[in-house]
């Protein structure tokens, strides 16, 4: 549309945007909230987390998550395509904070938390997602009806290592050594007694380890931790009640933006969920380059909204909220975003390439393990060892018996 300024010249009008209600609207479509729960007879998964639910020996956590149902995007990542691939997964997929599901990893994957491309959970972890009525299906379009959970399973833990990187520029640009920095990442929140007591992301790597604090942590170490992202995926999503969504160009220092998250969810999920914070882009990162990995958002949100989508005035995805950057000893604040731009950057073919080889080796190593407990069977059929005795008694479960047997069988196969 233009407008006359004369007989030779025409002015164009600005571009009509969307009011935030209407962004909002729009939004709320690709945004979830994600839940696990799991036991936990002693207590400890819910240390180095804002908010939690423990009752009967299990504890709840929550956050936010970016939800992908089938064809939302036009160009989608292809990692996310070979993820799913891999699992036999169908569905749709929702992203959230890695943090979510770490503690309640196999030991073995828990105690040194990394990018993981075949994770697993304790048994009886279970995750679900919080979805509007619209895209569970259950219910008409355009009519109104109650969020609905829906199963969810972990597919992949996957880094964003521009991001990350850009996270550990800001820790360690001070000039500061480890141990020292005056940044943080993470929530910063009050105990009983009203002392500040700093859960970050750094110190959910060590949460089991005694008298090791985030202090201690590498900052690269840190930083890689709060950008992982977790892969969900949804199986009751599907491209029948799919919406399409966009991403913007590379955004611009005073761009708007909107983020719709779930605060304190688990606490009260049908209050909180789909909360909606409006703000501006701050900053961009790393500094002077074409195509940013990290914003600086001034954007007032809480704990339980990392993970949450970030939209732009017309409603485009610009990337995933993360834990905040936080000086240490204040309540302090800078809110972080994982521009999807840095998310596809990661994801690419390259990082594909990866994946397969990774993948082909898991294959062959599965193979030779297979050839191993082949043989091994055969041999217990001409000998009795004391090991089988004591797997086969009401002293180890089925569960336990097939992680010792792994082991075993690793152990011998080097």
């Amino acid at each position: 549309n233009k407008v006359s300024a004369g007989e030779d010249a025409t002015v164009p009008l600005p571009a009509a945007t969307m009011e935030p209600r209407e962004i909002a609207a729009a939004a709320r479509s690709f945004s979830a909230m994600a839940r696990i729960v799991g036991p936990d007879p002693k207590a400890v998964k819910m240390r180095r987390h804002a908010f939690h639910l423990h009752q009967s020996g299990s504890t709840t956590l929550s956050a936010s998550a970016v939800l992908l149902p089938p064809g939302a995007l036009a160009d989608p990542p292809p990692l996310l395509a070979r993820i799913c691939a891999s699992h036999g997964h169908a569905g749709g997929v929702a992203l959230t904070a890695a943090s979510l599901v770490e503690a309640f990893l196999v030991a073995e994957q828990r105690d040194s938390p990394s990018e993981e491309l075949q994770p697993r959970l304790v048994p009886e972890a279970r995750l679900d997602v919080l979805v509007e009525a619209e895209e569970s299906g259950n219910i008409s379009r355009g009519d109104s009806g109650a969020p609905q959970w829906l199963s969810a399973e972990l597919l992949a833990m996957v880094d964003v290592p521009a991001s990350a990187d850009s996270v550990s520029s800001l820790l360690t640009y001070d000039g500061s050594l480890i141990g020292s920095s005056s940044w943080d990442v993470g929530w910063p929140l009050a105990d009983v007694n009203q002392k500040q007591v700093e859960y970050d992301a750094g110190s959910s790597l060590e949460y089991n380890r005694k008298n090791v604090y985030a202090e201690s942590v590498d900052p690269s170490t840190i930083a890689k931790s709060a950008t992982r992202i977790a892969i969900l995926g949804v199986s009751a999503l599907t491209s029948s009640n799919a919406r399409h969504i966009n991403v913007p160009p590379t955004p611009q220092r005073g761009d708007s933006l909107l983020v719709v998250g779930s605060p304190f969810g688990i606490l009260s999920p049908f209050h909180f969920f789909n909360s909606i914070s409006v703000g501006a882009v701050a900053n961009c990162l790393p500094p002077g380059a074409v195509r940013s990995a990290l914003l600086m958002a001034d954007i007032h949100c809480l704990p339980g909204m990392e993970g949450a989508p970030v939209f732009d005035k017309n409603s485009c995805l610009v990337g995933m909220l993360m834990k905040p950057l936080r000086q240490r000893g204040s309540n302090i604040q800078v809110q972080l975003v994982i521009t999807w731009e840095g998310i596809c950057t990661a994801w690419s073919r390259n990082k594909l390439e990866l994946i397969e080889q990774v993948s082909n080796e898991l294959l062959d190593d599965k193979s030779a393990d297979s050839k191993m407990v082949e043989s091994c069977s055969m041999d217990n059929h001409r000998r009795y060892s004391p090991q089988q005795e004591w797997l086969s008694s009401d002293k180890c479960s089925s569960f336990g018996a097939l992680e010792i047997w792994e082991n075993f069988t690793f152990r011998f196969t080097t």
